[in-house]
C-alpha cells in the first residue's frame, strides 16, 4: 500500500478540498481535457461585490453543497458573498448536529470562506454527552472547524474538547477523524498526547489475538508511523511560512502549495494555503499575490500536466482581480474551472 493511500482516512475535514489542489489531479484532469478546445472570453474582472450571486441562488447553491453533493459532478459554489455563506451556515449548524458528511461539507465551505462567524455555534455544538457514534464525529469535524478559525480562546475551548474525545472509547474506531481534528490544532499543540494515546491503543490491541484486533492494530501503527509525523511537519512548515516579516515571501510559500511546487503534506496543508492566499489579498495585498502568481509562469515549462497549472494561474490571477494580458487570456480553460478553487466558477 502507498504512502499516498494510507493517508486517504486522515479525515473527512481534509478529503474535499485537498482533492482539487494535489498533483494527482491536475494530471488525471489534463489527460481528460487534452483533446478539447478551450472556449475564450474577455475577462470581465468586476470588484468582487458585482460578481457575486443573487442571494437566492447563492443559498440554493450552498445548501445543495450542504445535503445533496455529488463529487462527481459538484464543486464548492464559488461568487457567493461571505457574509452570507456566514450566515446560512450559522442559520443551518443552528438547526441541529448535521451528519458527518454534512458536518464534513460545512467545514469546507467554513474554511473557504474565513466563516468565523460560525465558531460560537460550532462550539456550542461540541458536547460528547449522549451522542451516537456518527453524532460524536461530527462533532469533531466541528471541532476542527474552531480550530482553523477561532481566537485564542475559542481554540482552548474546542482544544479541550478535542483532548476529552482523545481519551473517549470512541477514539479507538475513529481515529483518522480525531487526528484530522488534530491537524486543525497541531500548529499550536504539541504531539505528546495524541502519539501517547495511540501507543495505548496499540499496546492494549496487541494483547488481543491477531486474527480479531491485528488489522486494526496494523491500522493505528501506520497513523502513529506515518500520519502523525506528517502532521507535525506540516505543522512546523505553517510555522515557519508564518513567520515571515513581509507578504511577498509568505505569498510565494503559499502558492507554490496552491500551485503544486510545493506538494509536501499537501493533504493537510492545500487548504490551509487557500485561506491564507486570501487573508493576504483582503489585508491589502492583493498586488502581492498577483505578482507572485503571474511569476509562477515562468516556473511552469515541462512540468506534468502543465495546461492544467497554467490554467489554474490563470483563474486564481482573475479571481483576485487583475486583468489578465493576451498571453495570460490564452491559458484560460473555462471546462477546468470547477476544479480550481481559487476562479470565478
Amino acid at each position: 500500500m502507498s504512502i499516498s493511500q494510507k493517508h486517504r482516512n486522515l479525515g473527512l475535514l481534509l478529503l474535499l478540498i485537498s482533492a482539487a489542489l494535489c498533483g494527482g489531479w491536475a494530471y488525471r484532469h489534463w489527460k481528460h481535457k487534452q483533446t478539447s478546445k478551450p472556449t475564450m472570453t474577455e475577462p470581465a474582472n468586476p470588484p468582487p461585490s458585482s460578481a457575486y450571486k443573487p442571494e437566492a441562488i447563492a443559498r440554493a447553491a450552498l445548501l445543495h453543497f450542504l445535503y445533496e453533493f455529488d463529487p462527481r459532478i459538484d464543486s464548492l459554489p464559488k461568487r457567493i458573498e461571505p457574509a452570507l455563506v456566514d450566515r446560512v451556515l450559522r442559520e443551518e449548524l443552528e438547526k441541529g448536529l448535521p451528519r458527518p458528511q454534512s458536518a464534513n461539507q460545512l467545514a469546507a465551505l467554513a474554511s473557504f470562506y474565513d466563516s468565523r462567524g460560525l465558531v460560537p455555534v460550532a462550539l456550542a455544538k461540541l458536547d460528547a454527552r449522549g451522542r451516537t457514534e456518527d453524532e460524536l464525529t461530527s462533532t469533531v469535524i466541528l471541532a476542527a472547524v474552531v480550530g482553523m478559525l477561532g481566537n485564542d480562546a475559542q481554540r482552548r475551548a474546542g482544544r479541550s474538547y478535542y483532548y476529552a474525545l482523545l481519551a473517549h472509547p470512541w477514539a479507538a474506531q475513529h481515529f483518522p477523524v480525531l487526528l484530522s481534528c488534530y491537524a486543525a490544532y497541531a500548529p499550536f499543540e504539541p504531539l505528546g498526547p495524541t502519539a501517547q494515546r495511540l501507543t495505548e491503543l496499540i499496546a492494549s490491541l496487541s494483547a488481543q489475538p491477531e486474527d480479531e484486533a491485528g488489522p486494526q492494530r496494523r491500522e493505528l501503527e501506520d497513523l502513529r508511523g506515518l500520519t502523525l509525523p506528517r502532521i507535525a511537519a506540516a505543522a512546523a512548515l505553517q510555522t515557519e511560512i508564518l513567520a515571515l516579516p513581509a507578504p511577498a515571501p509568505r505569498a510565494t510559500r503559499l502558492v507554490d502549495i496552491y500551485l503544486g511546487f510545493d506538494e509536501r503534506y499537501n493533504e493537510i496543508l492545500g487548504p490551509w494555503a487557500i485561506r491564507e492566499i486570501q487573508q493576504l489579498a483582503r489585508a491589502g495585498h492583493a498586488a502581492v499575490v498577483l505578482s507572485v502568481l503571474r511569476s509562477s509562469f515562468t516556473r511552469m515549462q515541462g512540468r506534468p500536466a502543465e495546461e492544467a497549472w497554467r490554467a489554474r494561474t490563470a483563474h486564481a490571477i482573475e479571481f483576485f482581480g487583475g486583468v489578465l494580458s493576451p498571453d495570460e487570456m490564452t491559458q484560460v480553460r473555462p471546462d477546468f474551472k470547477r476544479f480550481d478553487l481559487l476562479s470565478l466558477d
